[in-house]
């Protein structure tokens, strides 16, 4: 009798999977098919710097000690292992894009702890590609990495506090990918941490049971932590690895003030914000007059849910694959109007939206002294609001609340609406998430095409004839003309020009030569974020470069009003190191040891790139000034 209770709730939980999984595969194919499009089509020149570091690091360099890195090495030990298996560069945009897709499971499986199948699937699929369509996304960064462990943690922990069968289980391998998320990312990762901790102390109920939690959560926490802190022990690096990661990189935004707060000058820009305030204004007025009621509605799963899911699949992908097949009418009408405001909105909507969720709960604990009523707040639920509101604000920290941070905030925000929002008829509501939900994939689709990428200066998009380049470790890349000439020749008077012991010194953030040619960055940066790389450390490079004279300097020659701009967003308008080595570039180019043999840009929009060599004897038929015209052909 027990035998066959135990095969049927099997059975059951294998049905019940099988169900589960039609929707995440739904989800990966969707997001999936933009990866597939862009992964390979674009490589801005900020791109390769984990890949030199991984290099570097293979060859016995240390971070924190022997070359700058101001965030935890995580990523680093995965760029070692990347750079050991492949050495292409493409091989990193692999791992990202399985990454990516692991991410869009885990978001699914969060979500479907309070929400129909329907609803997670669209929540999903929605947040993910927002996320994808962020204008600096190199595909592999720390962030995504951070991102993934945490949804792990979230998926994890929130099982746990609903009362899982193997709760323990799930309470150790929360705090484990809690530690992970810390060590890949210090801001994100502490603050998340921390709050997983309250999450149990508010939920747990006892103290003996809490304490029985605390331990298994931060035993699975230590566990993480203890290889990498037994790493930085051995190495020696601690001393380094603080100064840098937390006194560094916090002083390089301009202090610990303007870390937690200096953003929200920023995020308030007035259309946007009055928009997205605009929406919650409607929202709470539909909420006092009745016309708008929130409570778990409770759909069932059934064979219409699963219909309708394969036909958004399919219009979602149409529309990833528009604005490529109409791309004339549809992009340029797009960046003629710069409509890259309905992005913008959903991102402070839906931060402002957790935001409010979050206090609207500690509000209602508060009232209620500590009595949580079930009905209207799972604890996972609550878990996930707090989580979603606190990777926003994390993330705002760096520089804005921006779109990489709506993983997983805006699958919250879209199934919430379409499972416990009722707005009279609540077929209707879902109805009208539904055809929303195309329109900002088309969006999200639409901006990343048009802007593939965009960083101080540096701009690319999807609308070009490409090449694939000849440079071995720039294989499976297929990238604009212009792109491949300007790589190609950097790459050619690399060759011509240097020796075994040379060095190229890149500026600000073109690590990505060094990587192809093996010629080493001779000071200790080797990118110049202003956000991140600390004025002492730029200082100190300043003085470095007058001494040693690098063989080759490529510098990447950026506005004085931008870097004013950058000063006044990360040094409160004061002169920042970063100044310090453009005096050194300018002392050692003017200084007649130097001669230009290069000015290059990828597009008029572009910045130019300057290539500068050491005198030396020159061959007789040695590089010759090139300036491309556009477009090339």
């Amino acid at each position: 009798m027990n035998d066959s209770s135990n095969s049927s709730e099997r059975e059951t939980d294998a049905v019940g999977f099988r169900a589960e999984l039609r929707y995440i595969v739904l989800s990966c194919v969707t997001v999936g098919f933009l990866l597939w499009i862009v992964y390979n089509r674009y490589l801005p020149i900020s791109d390769g710097w984990f890949a030199y570091f991984g290099d570097i690091m293979n060859k016995g360099k240390l971070p924190y000690r022997d070359f700058y890195f101001f965030t935890q090495p995580l990523s680093l030990f995965l760029s070692q292992v990347i750079v050991h298996l492949g050495g292409n560069l493409i091989c990193f945009r692999y791992y990202a894009i399985a990454e990516r897709l692991l991410l869009t499971a885990v978001v699914y499986l969060i979500l479907r702890q309070n929400f129909s199948r329907l609803a997670s699937f669209v929540g999903t699929t929605v947040a993910n590609m927002g996320m994808d369509c962020y204008e600096l996304d190199a595909l592999f960064t720390y962030h995504y990495t951070c991102l993934l462990w945490l949804n792990l943690a979230i998926l994890f922990l929130g099982r746990a506090l609903d009362g899982s069968k193997s709760r323990a289980r799930d309470l150790f391998l929360a705090g484990v990918f809690a530690g992970l998320g810390f060590f890949t990312k210090q801001s994100t990762g502490l603050i998340l941490a921390v709050l997983f901790a309250a999450c149990l102390i508010l939920f747990s109920g006892g103290y003996e049971k809490l304490k029985r939690d605390l331990i298994l959560y931060a035993s699975g926490f230590c566990l993480a932590c203890l290889p990498f802190i037994c790493w930085l022990l051995y190495e020696g690096l601690m001393p380094y690895y603080l100064n840098e990661v937390y006194f560094g990189a916090s002083s390089a935004k301009g202090g610990i003030l303007q870390v937690f707060f200096g953003f929200f000058v920023r995020l308030f820009v007035p259309l946007y914000t009055a928009a997205a305030l605009g929406v919650v204004a409607l929202l709470y007025f539909l909420r006092r007059t009745g016309l708008l009621s929130l409570a778990p509605r409770g759909f069932e799963p059934s064979s219409r849910d699963r219909i309708i899911s394969l036909i958004m699949s399919m219009l979602y992908i149409f529309a990833i694959g528009a604005p490529l097949i109409f791309a004339d009418p549809m992009i340029f009408w797009y960046i003629d109007l710069r409509a890259y405001w309905l992005i913008a909105i959903v991102v402070r909507l839906t931060f402002y939206a957790t935001g409010i969720a979050s206090f609207y709960i500690i509000y209602h604990l508060l009232r209620h002294l500590w009595k949580f009523p079930p009905h209207r707040f799972s604890p996972s639920l609550t878990l996930l609001v707090f989580a979603s509101f606190a990777i926003m604000y994390t993330v705002g920290m760096s520089y804005d609340v921006l779109d990489h941070s709506l993983v997983p905030a805006l699958g919250l925000c879209t199934s919430w609406v379409m499972d416990f929002v009722i707005v009279r008829r609540p077929q209707f509501t879902r109805n009208v998430v539904l055809l929303l939900s195309v329109i900002f994939i088309l969006d999200c689709a639409t901006k990343r095409y048009a802007m593939t990428y965009r960083w101080t200066g540096w701009y690319e998009n999807m609308l070009h004839p490409y090449v694939e380049p000849s440079e071995p470790k720039l294989r499976g890349y297929e990238i604009s003309r212009n792109e491949d000439v300007v790589y190609e020749r950097i790459l050619e008077i690399c060759k011509a020009k240097c020796a075994p012991g040379d060095t190229l010194f890149s500026f600000p953030m073109g690590p990505l030569f060094n990587y192809l040619t093996g010629l080493p960055q001779p000071t200790f940066a080797a990118a110049y974020y202003w956000d991140v790389c600390s004025d002492e450390t730029c200082r100190l490079d300043a003085r470095i470069l007058l001494q040693i004279k690098p063989k080759v300097i490529i510098w990447f020659r950026i506005p004085p009003k931008d870097m004013r701009w950058e000063e006044a967003q990360f040094r409160n308008g004061n002169r920042s190191g970063y100044r310090d080595v453009v005096d050194a570039l300018d002392q050692l180019t003017r200084s007649g040891d130097y001669e230009e043999i290069q000015s290059l840009r990828v597009s008029e929009e572009c910045f130019p790139i300057e290539v500068w060599v050491l005198k030396s004897p020159q061959p007789e038929n040695g590089p010759q000034l090139f300036r491309p015209s556009f477009p090339l052909e």
